[in-house]
Order: C-alpha cells, then sequence, then structure tokens
C-alpha cells in the first residue's frame, strides 16, 4: 500500500489521538487519586486534627473549673467542668478513619481522661465530707501527673495526625510529579511529529498539573491566600475547589487558635492566661494590670449596645496605641466586656497607666450627649432597679506584680486583682491602684 499523504496525515492524527489517549487516561488517573487524596484531607483529616484542638480546650477549661471549685465551693463551677467533661468524652467519639497507631492512642486518651477524672471525683468527695486539706492535695500532687500524661497523650495523637496529613500532601504531590512526567515524555513524542495540537494540550495539562504541585506546597508553607486561580468544570476544577476549600478551613483553624475578641480584635482569655503562664514559668518580672470601666453598665443602659460597643473599641484603640512598637515585652487583651488586660515590666506600669487613664478621661465625654456631658451625670436603674445618677465613666487599673511577692499561679493574680479593683472603684475618679503588699 503506497503511504500517500493523506495517509501520512491520517497515521499521524492516528498516533496524535494514541498520544492524546494516553496523556488523556493518565492525567485523568492521577486527577482522580489526587480528587480522593484531597477529599479525605478535607472531610477525613482536618477535621480530626480540629477535634484535638477541641480535646485539649476541653480538658483545659475542666481542670480550671475542676481547680476552682475546689478551691470555691461554687456547685456552678462544678457544673461547668462536668459540662466540659461530657464535651471532652463527646468528642473522643467523634473520632473516624483513624489507623491503627492513632485509633490506640485515642483509646489510650479515654483511659488517661478516665483515670483523670477518677482523682477528681475523689477530691470532690473529699470537700463533700469537709476535708478541705485533702481534696487540695489530690488536686495539687496527685492530679498533675495523670493531666500531663493525658496532655501529652492528645499531643502525641495530634502529631500522628498532622504526620498523616503530610504524608497526604506528600502523596499529592508525588502523584503531581509522576503525572508531569508522563506529560511531558509525551508532549516530547508530540513534538516529533510536528502535531501542535499535542503540544498545546500536554502544555495545558502540564501548566494545571504544575499549579496544582504548587498549591500544595503553599499549603504545607501555610500560606493559604496565595493558592493559584484555576476554573474548570471537570475533575481539573473539582480538585482545585477542594484545595480552596481546604486552604479555607486551615486558615479558619488558625485564627481560632488566635482566640481574639470580634469587637477589639484583641487577644481573649486563653491567649492572656498563656501569656502569664509563661511569665510565671519563666519567673520573669511582670506587672498585670486588670483594668476595668466603672458605670459602664449604666452607660450601656442608657445609650444603648452600639454606643457602648464604640467605648469598648476605643479602650483598645488606646491600649493598642500606647503599646505600638513594643509587643515583644508587652501584652494586652480583652477579657471580655468592659474587662481589659495589660501585662508589662513593673517598670513602665506606672507609665502606661497614667497615659491609659489621661486618654480615657480626654476621650469619654465625647461619647456622652451635650446635655449630659454639661451636668456630669446621666439617669439610670443601678443593678436593683433604682433610678441613680451615674457621673461620667472612669476607669480603674488594679495593678498586680510578683515584685514583693512570689506569685506562682494565675488564680493567685486574680484574686488579688479582684481585691484591689474593688479599692480603686471606691475613689470616685479614674485610678490605678499598684499592690505594694509583701505577703499573700
Amino acid at each position: 500500500m503506497r503511504l500517500t499523504l493523506a495517509r501520512k496525515m491520517l497515521l499521524g492524527n492516528l498516533t496524535l489521538v494514541l498520544l492524546i489517549l494516553i496523556v488523556g487516561f493518565s492525567a485523568l488517573a492521577s486527577l482522580k487519586a489526587l480528587h480522593a487524596v484531597g477529599t479525605n484531607l478535607v472531610k477525613v483529616d482536618l477535621p480530626n486534627i480540629e477535634l484535638t484542638a477541641q480535646l485539649m480546650e476541653s480538658l483545659s477549661s475542666e481542670d480550671q473549673y475542676e481547680e476552682r471549685y475546689i478551691h470555691v465551693g461554687d456547685p456552678a463551677l462544678e457544673a461547668l467542668a462536668d459540662e466540659q467533661r461530657e464535651k471532652f468524652r463527646a468528642t473522643l467519639q467523634r473520632f473516624k478513619a483513624l489507623p491503627p497507631g492513632a485509633s490506640r492512642e485515642v483509646e489510650r486518651i479515654g483511659d488517661l481522661h478516665g483515670e483523670y477524672v477518677r482523682i477528681s471525683l475523689q477530691a470532690r468527695a473529699a470537700l463533700e465530707h469537709g476535708d478541705d486539706s485533702v481534696a487540695r492535695v489530690l488536686m495539687s500532687e496527685s492530679l498533675p501527673h495523670p493531666r500531663q500524661r493525658l496532655m501529652v497523650a492528645i499531643q502525641s495523637l495530634t502529631q500522628i495526625l498532622r504526620g498523616m496529613q503530610w504524608a497526604a500532601l506528600q502523596q499529592s504531590q508525588n502523584l503531581i510529579q509522576n503525572a508531569l512526567i508522563v506529560t511531558l515524555a509525551t508532549c516530547g513524542v508530540g513534538l516529533m511529529f510536528g502535531v501542535g495540537f499535542a503540544l498545546m494540550f500536554s502544555r495545558s495539562l502540564a501548566k494545571s498539573l504544575q499549579q496544582f504541585k504548587m498549591a500544595t506546597q503553599l499549603i504545607g508553607k501555610g500560606r493559604y491566600d496565595e493558592l493559584l486561580p484555576l476554573q474548570s468544570t471537570d475533575e481539573v476544577g473539582d480538585l482545585a475547589e477542594s484545595f480552596r476549600w481546604m486552604s479555607h478551613r486551615l486558615k479558619e483553624l488558625e485564627e481560632i487558635n488566635l482566640d481574639a475578641n470580634p469587637l477589639t480584635r484583641l487577644p481573649g482569655n486563653l491567649a492572656i492566661e498563656k501569656s502569664l503562664l509563661v511569665r510565671l514559668q519563666r519567673r520573669r518580672r511582670f506587672a498585670f494590670c486588670h483594668i476595668d470601666l466603672d458605670n459602664f453598665k449604666a452607660f450601656g443602659d442608657h445609650y444603648g449596645y452600639a454606643r457602648g460597643s464604640e467605648v469598648l473599641k476605643m479602650v483598645g484603640q488606646i491600649l493598642t496605641r500606647l503599646v505600638e512598637g513594643d509587643r515583644q515585652d508587652t501584652f494586652i487583651g480583652h477579657i471580655g466586656g468592659d474587662d481589659f488586660v495589660l501585662i508589662c515590666g513593673p517598670d513602665r506600669v506606672a507609665g502606661f497607666c497614667q497615659g491609659i487613664i489621661k486618654e480615657f478621661d480626654d476621650a469619654i465625654p465625647q461619647f456622652y450627649d451635650s446635655n449630659d456631658r454639661e451636668q456630669g451625670f446621666i439617669i439610670s436603674r443601678d443593678r436593683d432597679d433604682r433610678v441613680q445618677q451615674f457621673p461620667i465613666m472612669t476607669i480603674s487599673i488594679a495593678v498586680v506584680t510578683n515584685e514583693r511577692r512570689e506569685i506562682t499561679t494565675p488564680m493567685q493574680v486574680a484574686e488579688v486583682a479582684a481585691q484591689l479593683k474593688k479599692y480603686a472603684k471606691s475613689f470616685p475618679k479614674s485610678i490605678f491602684v499598684i499592690d505594694q503588699r509583701r505577703e499573700l
């Protein structure tokens, strides 16, 4: 048979079709595998990692409420501790599709939590029988060891799950690399036949695969907002959507860990306690300032929630502006409501407090209506629903330091701050009070 031009073109086209089929099937197989890996990351690995964070948070809350209950004896604290305990158990049951190693670690966490609960209940029983000292000894000497073991087990489970996540990302990169090699090799053969269409098709696939490779690398580095856009209605588009959703969820998890107050965007209770614990554990000298607004509730009742929120944002802005450029040794946080926290060096606390008071006293009158500002008070109801006159808001700052006494726990700081705040509020003006006592 004579190989005519048409037959040569037909042979070339058939070869092109064969090459295209090879590239297409290889790419689709790789994309299908990548889609399965991405789906598993989104629906299994990431929720499991999030559950470990919830376990640690529940354990921390349970431990705090349990310790406070033993010291204070408030039934409300006992109920809160029980609530966190049940939340911990419920979270433990939500893990799914775990490998044998992780499953054993989950079982071990359950056993360790049972031991932790057993000692806690012993402390409660001692407290109910009037043996306060026995209850506190159990909390301070017997409970820390199982608690530490439980935290280590949760961290170990987190590492296992993160290892699985990383292995999945590595698997994605390997699939991408293998598919890229096949695609490039086929492009070379296509170029030998001079087929532009095969070259264009292969380059299109290579570009898509390269973008996915870069996306996995960016996710691995935590750069979730820099993923390359890829629009498609086939498996490529599905995988791209899975990657975008996964990066969004990872970013949300990081933002959750910041524990920021939604109004002022200042760190919340967990970050405040962590900052204080770091200073206590490293035996660093510090000044803990509990900042509270006087007559804020009456202001909010009189003017409404929106204007009260503006006052809180103003306080947050004052704190941010005063410590700007000195965040390495200074911490600010928002406990909630009208309670704020500033932690700094004892040698700088007086200057910070004076600056806060001056800026607050200068700014706060502008939040009142002109008539109320001129008369110097507003009419509102107190906590007993009695009509009272409430003067222009002032600010009280209770300062606890470890310069003159040893402080070992955040609870000690909170107790002293509460005493000082009560004293500071007895003055009819903005004031800061520094604890000068030497013994607790």
